[in-house]
């Protein structure tokens, strides 16, 4: 299974599932790995995002290209693009309102770094308003204690008042509103007014749309899809507004007499999504986009502090749930130095952050799905051309070779999370036959064997590829004419691991001559040849990491 691709090969697209994770104004990333897809030419057939992400993901799936968004050369975003549509202009901080960011300005400050510094110096006029009100017991005192409850009091009894009755500090409907309208430029330039919903994006050549949000109303992870005929009606920029509605700073979103707050807090990276395309389209990528936070954090035992953590916890967290036994994953963190709120960021900042993403991203793509596949599948070529040469060098070994004999290689990867079997990652030969791809158990195959041991195996018939009863199924996908495998564990020249690298797994429908000298021959032959290709693949791959 080969997963180097290069669309400008002159093959056809590689067919492409993506999910972006939420951010906040860190979401600035995605714009960046979106042009660095688009340059490589691959075809979207699905789209999911969360948050900031789910912006991304709904213009990427209305036909908004990455330059659309954020053209760095050009020095335009989609601001200028809304300004074009409507004549009107908007700024990033105008999504929240007209009083909207000044209140999340005042709350950045309440949860910046500089936090502690301002509720000490708060802490401390106020017990020094007591200690002087004691300390004279006179009208003097008495007026700087009404001072502090004024200053300090009055406002916080009135911020709680105004969070209890309105649920946040504002609103999204400036900035659900401004989203429709591009889309629906977009999407229907005649009638740019038009509420666009999810049914629409159910044309050829649009990419289907995921979007998570929170459902507070029933307390239950929301999934809103454009190919569902429940929320065939519900309009698009509404699901992104609830997918966005971080808790305590807007208000929860209302669709269909439920409410909703930011899908980060349920799942933040949803590339669980494509389920069933994945099912249809088994040779499709699917990748998924971090975000990593480059910068650092003090983390103490405090509550202003850990109370923070815990939410940031729940939000980038579970992203370890959302990428599990997702087959044909690839996951790509992109780094920022921008914070989740920094939405007033400048331009040319906002210009760098693309730019850096997008090189970011296009070193990851290129090393994880051309370079590395590149190197594992050359080397199975390498290994399938001498191990025919090999078991043909040793006189009388083959005894038939029905259609002239064939041998497959593939080599067998433990993935991360998976401590109790490996997957057949790359591999040659194996493009016709059901067993490309599958996860094997480590205890109860030869290619397990191999691992756990650490040394070569070789089975003849008559043999079961699987002995145990619940691989019935597994046994099923093996292609019936294979009468031999070889598992070769290797390991980088200068391994000290107790386990392998990786293991190469050669096979073939040669029939072998069942005689021990010829079968110890091919058992000293084959692996040498494997290790010879394999060993230095291994060292490269761990030099560059």
């Amino acid at each position: 299974m080969s997963e180097a691709i290069d669309a400008h090969s002159g093959g056809a697209p590689t067919r492409l599932f993506a999910a972006f994770e939420g951010g906040g104004a860190k979401g600035l990333v995605h714009v960046g790995a979106l042009k660095a897809l688009e340059a490589r030419g691959f075809e979207f057939k699905a789209v999911a995002g969360t948050s900031a992400g789910a912006i991304v993901a709904v213009l990427k799936a209305a036909g908004y290209q990455a330059d659309e968004i954020v053209d760095p050369v050009g020095r335009r975003t989609i601001f200028d693009t809304y300004k074009d549509i409507t004549g009107r202009p908007l700024r990033p901080i105008g999504l929240f309102g007209s009083q909207g960011w000044r209140k999340i300005q005042l709350l950045r400050v309440l949860l910046g770094r500089k936090s502690r510094v301002a509720i000490r110096i708060i802490v401390a006029l106020v017990v020094l308003t007591f200690c002087a009100f004691f300390l004279f017991q006179n009208v003097r005192g008495l007026h700087y204690l009404s001072t502090a409850v004024s200053v300090i009091g009055i406002p916080c009894f009135l911020l709680l008042l105004y969070l209890k009755n309105r649920g946040g500090i504002t609103s999204l409907r400036t900035c659900r509103d401004a989203l429709n309208t591009l889309i629906a430029a977009k999407l229907f330039p005649d009638d740019v007014n038009r509420i666009v919903v999810l049914s629409d994006f159910r044309r050829t050549g649009l990419p289907s749309l995921r979007i998570v949000a929170a459902d507070i109303t029933k307390r239950e992870l929301r999934l809103f899809s454009s190919e569902s005929d429940e929320d065939a009606s519900v309009p698009v920029a509404d699901v992104v507004a609830a997918s966005v509605c971080i808790p305590l700073i807007f208000r929860p979103w209302e669709i269909k007499g439920r409410l909703h707050v930011d899908g980060g807090i349920v799942s933040n990276l949803p590339a669980w999504p494509f389920d069933e395309e994945r099912a249809l389209d088994l040779d499709a990528l699917t990748l998924a986009f971090e975000i990593e936070d480059r910068g650092s954090r003090d983390v103490r035992a405090d509550l202003q502090s850990w109370m923070l953590d815990v939410v940031l916890t729940a939000a980038f967290g579970a992203s370890l749930l959302n990428k599990r036994a997702v087959d044909r994953l690839h996951v790509f963190r992109l780094g920022t130095d921008l914070n989740t709120l920094d939405f007033d960021v400048s331009l040319d900042r906002s210009l760098d952050t693309v730019k850096e993403a997008r090189a970011a991203a296009d070193a990851l793509i290129a090393r994880h799905l051309i370079d590395v596949p590149g190197l594992y599948t050359e080397g199975c070529r390498r290994v399938q051309s001498l191990a025919a040469s090999a078991l043909a060098s040793i006189p009388n070994a083959i005894v038939a070779a029905p259609d002239g004999g064939r041998v497959r290689v593939c080599v067998a990867i433990a993935e991360p999370g998976f401590p109790k079997s490996l997957r057949l990652s790359y591999s040659v030969g194996f493009e016709d036959d059901a067993d490309e791809g599958i996860l094997l158990p480590r205890e109860g195959s030869y290619i397990g064997d191999a691992w756990n041991e650490g040394v070569s195996v070789l089975g003849t018939p008559p043999f079961d590829v699987l002995p145990s009863p619940g691989s019935r199924r597994l046994n099923k996908l093996f292609a019936k004419d294979i009468r031999w495998i070889l598992a070769v564990p290797v390991y980088r020249s200068d391994s000290v691991r107790r386990e392998p690298d990786f293991v190469i797994a050669v096979d073939g429908s040669h029939v072998l001559k069942e005689d021990d000298q010829i079968l110890d021959e091919v058992l000293t032959l084959l692996p040498r040849v494997v290790d010879e290709v394999f060993a230095p693949i291994a060292t490269e791959l761990a030099k560059e990491g």
